[in-house]
């Protein structure tokens, strides 16, 4: 017969166990409910900690030198965020890149967009690489944009 002791220990043994691994959970990689837009209009509003996203082939040119001398969109997916505090850096860690200079990447302020809403900016990454996207004063609780661009 069970106690209802061994029913509470074993209740709190799990939870410790859930609440110790979680931490290094892997997150699903590209949820289906996820999937970045090529307009900044029909991004998704996603949670950035331990996101995982495999860039597409979606091509869409615009928006010569956004992110520095010689830099053009030719293929940008965009996400939506809400900082929880009004300094936000952002490691995206380029990974399966076999040609090319890699991502570009930016935080943007508006949606839609120009020049001067981009808060932060990577220009390019190597395969290996990680960009670092540092913005500060944020207004906490709006929503902004991360857009990638490569593929």
């Amino acid at each position: 017969m069970i106690s209802p002791k061994s029913h509470l220990f074993r209740g709190i043994f799990l939870c410790a166990i859930w609440f110790v691994s979680s931490p290094f959970l892997a997150a699903q990689c590209n949820p289906p409910d996820q999937e970045p837009s090529t307009d900044c209009s029909g991004a998704p509003l996603v949670c950035l900690t331990n996101a995982c996203y495999e860039t597409l082939s979606n091509p869409v040119s615009c928006c010569n030198g956004w992110c520095g001398q010689n830099t053009a969109i030719h293929n940008p997916e965009y996400f939506q965020f809400v900082p929880t505090c009004p300094d936000v850096e952002i490691h995206i860690h380029v990974d399966d890149c076999t040609s090319g200079n890699g991502l570009q990447s930016a935080l943007l302020g508006e949606c839609p967009w120009d020049n001067g809403d981009v808060l932060a900016c990577d220009p390019g990454s190597a395969p290996g690489q990680t960009m670092v996207l540092a913005a500060s004063g944020l207004v906490v609780g709006q929503i902004y944009w991360l857009v990638i661009d490569g593929s």
